[in-house]
């Protein structure tokens, strides 16, 4: 504090240990804002089926009726003794039902972990038969006789199950199964459809009679409380590009062998920029994926070779392979649940949103002008990670727009520990230290996050999702200085992110995103290393970057990875390789489906760049061989590069602020462009409309 200046008591000053600091602080905006019922998702951890079990059972005991757990999760872990899973981890996700009161609730139930993002509940009316379709089983799943050599899923959002791109016959689909996690009509976990169920929609559609945009409708008003809210979108639809991007139109060779796995993800939790707001929906996304291929290996006695694109991604996160999401997924690829996941890189090459400390450096006290932008409909984060877990690693000073210095200590920055931050009498953010993971996981490194969370710029509008009244006067240009604590190491790494805060598609947010100036005294600390995605610094996914098809060159936004000397990780955290999303510097994007069959729109950004690398295992473009998918496919990519070396045209990169390629850009190599579902990259035969991946 300031010499003379009195702390302000804050009534909530300490977080428990088990909630995540995002979590904390959008329990409680909600909750100013006059929404008191959420769908709240809560981690479960625990040794063995049977402590899972024991855990969930207490949850349940204490919340009564308000737990909701997915049907495959009782198949995993609690079929009779038996389970799915050839090993751990043994962790699941529910949701429950409830106000921001909930959380502190289950503090004394060991291993059950609040994060993710809350969404507001819905009043679910009577539910019966007669009213609305069954959520479908699954013991729906499975077509009798049918051997299915390869299971290919989709997380992602706006996927239209209908395109004629993803069907069979006019009135027969290629997706197996459709999970809407945002269906309000159905309690928990929103709607899940089988073939069958999808088929049934279809057989409406004919020449002249019901569209597809009327089938649409028809399924809004089945699976929504209100059908305005699954109203498709006019020409373009992100999952539904990338899933067109992996597996559209017609395959090589006999494609009845594919089956589609499509997961939507809710969509008020996509509209809050993702990173650690999704990643538990994710998580019951892939652990759904694992039951339907272990329900495939028992049926035909042979495992499907399983492969899952994941086109999303934040800014923020550790970086470092250990968070929630990036060891779940690493276990389900090495455990042999899936073969292969794959992420996009990311496209915040040219955001200003990372920097990076080192301990020494810190020995003077560095500053960083943190820009928060007017009118911004959301509220803004700022990540500060320390290498450790241990307490008085940081001294921090904050200043807000127009205010005198917020100095705090050391002392302050400790597990479970916040700060509240005013101007004018009144709190406008807040600081929250938790230690990560929240659970206990052998062998993980735990270390502290700061968490910065600031208030919305934009004055209350009813067309932005979850809106509240924001505070103009607090926008403008942030101070963040740093000094080291008496813990730190010389060193040891200090690193911030800015979390992504843009509006995505057509989600109306009113988003937009902060970002550290480039006259900040410390400004040389904010560095392009590091702009991957928040997902992917995982040791056994498949991470893909992007580049022009026509010289090779990377794209202005592919995301940077990290070289290992500057990598609290102690090893190079880089995409595995690249593939192509643009044709060139002019002619943006790669060609794929609109949303409504027959349509058609140019998509760039590596969420298009990885759909199109999981494509060549499913063309034969990916060679055969020993080893796991994610190899072959580095191999292949480094086999590339050698082959056809790429001549780096200065100008060029000085033009689009990147030096000359670097393997942190690419990883093993940029991957020659092979086989596209609508032809070339950009290609003219259909109208030109750009769409950005997100």
């Amino acid at each position: 504090m300031e010499k003379g200046e009195k702390p302000i008591e804050d009534e909530n000053n300490d977080i428990p240990d088990h909630i995540d600091p995002y979590r904390f602080w959008f329990t409680q905006e909600f909750e100013r804002s006059g929404i008191d019922n959420f769908i709240l998702p809560f981690l479960i951890t625990a040794d063995d089926s049977q402590q899972l079990r024991q855990r969930y059972e207490k949850l349940k005991g204490k919340l009564n009726d308000q737990v909701y757990l997915p049907e495959f999760y009782e198949k995993l872990y609690f079929n009779n003794g038996k389970s799915s899973r050839a090993e751990g981890p043994y962790q699941m996700v529910v949701l429950v039902k409830g106000g921001g009161a909930v959380d502190a609730l289950v503090k004394d139930i060991e291993g059950v972990v609040a994060s993710g993002m809350p969404t507001p509940a819905p009043i679910w009316p009577d539910h019966s038969p007669e009213k609305r379709p069954a959520s479908a089983r699954l013991s729906e799943y499975l077509t009798p006789g049918r051997k299915v050599r390869k299971l290919v899923a989709l997380i992602d959002t706006d996927i239209a199950f209908a395109n004629a791109r993803f069907r069979q016959s006019p009135h027969s689909t290629r997706i197996g199964w459709y999970w809407d996690m945002d269906a309000s009509a159905y309690p928990g976990f929103g709607r899940m459809m089988a073939r069958s169920q999808i088929d049934a929609y279809l057989a409406g559609l004919s020449p002249g009679g019901n569209s597809e945009m009327q089938l649409y409708l028809d399924y809004a008003r089945d699976s929504y409380l209100n059908p305005w809210e699954a109203l498709p979108p006019p020409m373009f639809g992100h999952g539904t590009g990338v899933l067109d991007a992996a597996v559209g139109g017609q395959l090589p060779g006999d494609g009845d062998d594919i089956d589609l796995v499509c997961v939507q993800l809710p969509r008020f939790a996509v509209a809050q920029t993702h990173g650690q707001f999704l990643w538990l929906y994710v998580l019951m996304g892939l652990d759904l994926i694992s039951y339907l291929a272990w329900m495939i290996e028992q049926e035909q006695g042979e495992r499907p070779e399983t492969l899952v694109n994941i086109s999303v991604g934040g800014h923020g996160g550790r970086h470092d392979g250990y968070s929630g999401l990036e060891m779940a997924m690493d276990s389900r690829i090495r455990n042999g649940n899936l073969q292969a996941i794959y992420l996009a890189a990311g496209n915040s090459f040219q955001e200003r949103i990372h920097a990076a400390f080192t301990g020494e450096t810190l020995h003077k006290r560095q500053d960083l002008i943190w820009r928060i932008q007017p009118d911004d409909g959301t509220s803004s984060f700022l990540e500060i990670w320390l290498p450790t877990d241990k307490p008085q690693q940081l001294e921090l000073t904050i200043t807000v727009p127009g205010q005198p210095p917020l100095n705090i200590p050391a002392t302050d920055i400790r597990p479970g520990y916040t700060t509240p931050i005013h101007a004018d009498g009144q709190e406008v953010a807040k600081l929250s230290v938790q230690s990560d993971p929240l659970y206990s996981a052998p062998g993980v490194p735990k270390r502290l996050i700061a968490l910065l969370s600031v208030k919305s710029t934009a004055l209350s509008r009813a067309q932005f999702i979850g809106s509240s009244t924001g505070l103009p006067q607090i926008a403008g240009d942030w101070i963040i200085g740093l000094k080291h604590g008496p813990k730190l190491k010389a060193k040891g790494i200090v690193t911030l992110w800015i979390s992504r805060d843009d509006e995505i598609l057509r989600l109306p947010t009113g988003a937009r995103q902060s970002f550290f100036t480039d006259y900040s005294p410390a400004a040389e600390n904010v560095v392009k290393e590091g702009t991957i995605s928040d997902m992917a610094s995982g040791r056994e996914t498949t991470v893909c970057a992007a580049h022009w098809a026509s010289d090779r060159m990377m794209t202005p936004y592919s995301g940077r990875g990290i070289p290992r000397k500057e990598a609290v990780a102690k090893r190079n955290v880089f995409p595995l390789a690249s593939y192509v999303a643009d044709e060139s510097e002019a002619h943006e994007g790669v060609t794929v489906s609109g949303y409504f069959s027959g349509s058609a729109v140019t998509m760039r950004g590596t969420s298009v760049s990885s759909p199109l690398v999981l494509r060549l295992a499913l063309t034969g473009d990916l060679p055969p061989g020993p080893g796991s998918i994610r190899k072959r496919v580095g191999n292949l990519a480094a086999s590339q590069e050698a082959a056809l070396p790429v001549h780096d045209n200065p100008v060029k990169a000085s033009a689009q602020n990147r030096e000359t390629s670097e393997p942190e850009d690419y990883g093993k190599g940029r991957l020659e462009f092979m086989q596209h579902p609508l032809g070339q990259p950009g290609s003219t035969n259909y109208p030109r409309r750009r769409r950005n991946s997100i």
